[in-house]
């Protein structure tokens, strides 16, 4: 997909906008979005990035299309938009989102974007399974191979899916060889449930607190590192936030990124997760949290890592 500045290759960023590409392509059962992916859309509607919004949801749907047609058991049937959403909500998904041009200006009309359906690389993640504010390295042995999406129970019931913490949308425009900042977008989150976490609120009010942590603190098990934390999203168990943090990296292969979600009226822990920063690349990522045991549960949310 090439990006001119016309409006059919190029529409503005705009919630409106973005549901009519989906919706051009895809059969509705009911005439309605499914709700998740109705809020998905929302945030990367309200995108400004030339990049986000409408090409990354082109994207997505490139990379759908794509692991359709090379699934014998998918190829024939008719997509629905509710296939769309279980796939991107599903943490065994890997969508790569290139963009080319001008390495000074790679959001210019030079630029070209495309969506490739690709396997994961092997991601690191870092547990804390006895405390919030602890945190241990730890590499999985292998990850899962994508799987058919249909094993979902559903988007807001997603323990059938065995693959954990991999790649929904990955932005390959390289980033600088020592990046001076991370910025997290927290986009939304989902599947929080009783049996994971018995003493929440119902519905809880969710927020997510955002730690950096250098490797050395971590060697010596100081607490701290520079943090941030997203607004309370109330009574709700799939809370939308979209905000976006910036965090300085001093030595960005030395990092880790801790991620925790608290309910804010019953002040007990929702789920966490720790991510080597060095390990992951920029763009959007499905992350499933673990609880308080260090086993993984339902809870996920959808990230956005970008470097300069």
């Amino acid at each position: 997909m090439k990006v001119h500045k016309t409006f059919e290759e190029h529409p503005p960023n705009s919630p409106g906008i973005v549901k009519d590409i989906v919706e051009a392509k895809f059969n509705f059962i009911g005439g309605k979005i499914p709700d998740l992916l109705s809020k998905f859309i929302t945030l990367l509607g309200n995108e400004k990035e030339e990049w986000g919004g409408v090409a990354a949801m082109k994207a997505c749907m490139n990379a759908f299309f794509s692991w359709k047609n090379g699934d014998p058991k998918q190829k024939d049937k008719v997509p629905i938009v509710k296939d769309l959403e279980e796939f991107l909500f599903s943490t065994n998904c890997y969508v790569q989102l290139v963009i080319q041009g001008h390495p000074d200006r790679p959001s210019t009309s030079m630029a070209v974007i495309q969506g490739a359906f690709d396997p994961p690389a092997i991601p690191k993640t870092v547990k804390g399974p006895n405390c919030p504010s602890t945190i241990k390295a730890t590499t999985p042995k292998g990850v899962c191979p994508p799987m058919n999406p249909k094993t979902l129970k559903g988007t807001d019931r997603p323990s059938t899916s065995m693959a954990v913490n991999q790649d929904v949308v990955n932005n390959t425009h390289v980033p600088p060889a020592s990046p001076k900042t991370l910025k997290v977008k927290i986009y939304m989150g989902t599947g929080w449930n009783n049996k994971d976490f018995r003493k929440l609120s119902s519905p809880p009010s969710l927020y997510v607190k955002l730690i950096l942590v250098h490797g050395l603190m971590k060697q010596l098990k100081i607490d701290g590192g520079e943090s941030h934390q997203t607004k309370v999203h109330t009574k709700t168990v799939t809370p939308c936030w979209g905000e976006e943090f910036v965090f300085p990296l001093s030595r960005p292969r030395d990092v880790n990124l801790i991620v925790e979600v608290y309910d804010h009226r019953s002040k007990q822990f929702a789920g966490k997760i720790g991510l080597l920063v060095s390990e992951r690349k920029q763009g959007i990522h499905t992350i499933l949290l673990s609880n308080q045991d260090g086993n993984p549960c339902t809870s996920r949310l959808v990230v956005r890592l970008m470097f300069d």
